[in-house]
């Protein structure tokens, strides 16, 4: 059986590390305006803890398997240095039109959802709001630190998520900054109650 403890565990820490992904980023469909989360943006909000993970990322379009068609689809590969482990993804890639600039705009918008996607992150809204931001860094290590020195059997990511998720009714990944102090509190609290 292949094992991706290695990768799952690299991925789990970036959950844990990454900020929110801003939408600074306009775009238009007809008369409809909307933010996004353009390349540039969720690159820097991973980049230094895919490095810190040993975690590399190759993206490209493929040609589908007895059709050499390039840019049939596209394919994203996570591959953990350290372990050896790879996790891909492929998917359809669909052109608005075949010329160089659509072809350049897909393989943009494909690099961007495949890494969030792959990595389980979620853009936030483009607002400063502090009930509106996802934990920081800082405040997702004291809540995991907490989970670590209540339950100490709680020793890999999975167990950490579940431990968080049946005593705050949320994953840990959708706690927003101004919960944080109040969810490290409640895990230290459920020790006591018990």
């Amino acid at each position: 059986m292949e094992t991706t403890k290695g990768i799952m565990t690299a991925i789990f820490n970036v959950q844990q590390g990454a900020i929110a992904i801003r939408k600074t980023s306009t775009g238009q469909v007809g008369s409809k305006q909307y933010k996004y989360a353009n390349l540039n943006d969720t690159w820097d909000s991973v980049k230094q803890l895919l490095k810190d993970n040993n975690l590399a990322v190759y993206a490209s379009p493929v040609a589908q398997l007895n059709n050499n068609v390039s840019g049939t689809y596209f394919k994203t590969t996570l591959f953990h240095t350290e372990s050896g482990e790879m996790l891909t993804e492929t998917m359809n890639m669909i052109l608005t039109r075949q010329d160089p600039q659509a072809i350049g705009a897909a393989i943009t918008y494909y690099r961007r959802y495949m890494l969030q996607s792959m990595l389980g992150l979620i853009p936030d809204d483009d607002n400063d709001a502090r009930e509106h931001r996802t934990a920081t860094v800082e405040q997702k290590r004291k809540i995991v630190g907490a989970v670590k020195q209540t339950f100490p059997e709680a020793t890999t990511p999975e167990l950490i998520n579940t431990t968080l998720q049946n005593i705050l009714g949320k994953h840990p990944s959708m706690i927003l900054e101004d919960e944080a102090d109040g969810a490290v509190d409640l895990i230290k609290a459920y020790k006591e109650d018990k």
